[in-house]
């Protein structure tokens, strides 16, 4: 079963992880230890927090995919997309 955290992970940046997953470690050890976690506690979640703002506002900025209708391909999409589909490699000319 996942716990909390790595459930928290797949909601980050992919460059922030790694990090994220050592400070994890450490707090883990800081629990075991019987030492204080406060501090480690508010820094892991301040780090979860940025990057997951991080990565909802680049998804959020990724622009839609428009095609000029007035464009003569356009007519062969489907056809284009099943070759792409169906062929290791596609050679398209015009």
């Amino acid at each position: 079963m996942l716990t909390d955290w790595e459930l928290r992970l797949a909601e980050t940046m992919q460059s922030d992880r790694h990090r994220l997953r050592q400070q994890v470690r450490q707090l883990r050890e800081s629990e075991k230890a019987k030492r204080p976690i406060d501090a480690l506690l508010a820094k892991l979640d301040e780090g979860f927090r940025r990057s997951s703002a991080r990565r909802e506002s680049r998804a959020a900025s990724v622009p839609k995919i428009e095609y000029d209708s007035e464009l003569p391909i356009l007519a062969k999409r489907a056809e284009i997309e099943a070759a792409i589909r169906e062929h290791q490699v596609v050679i398209v000319c015009g």
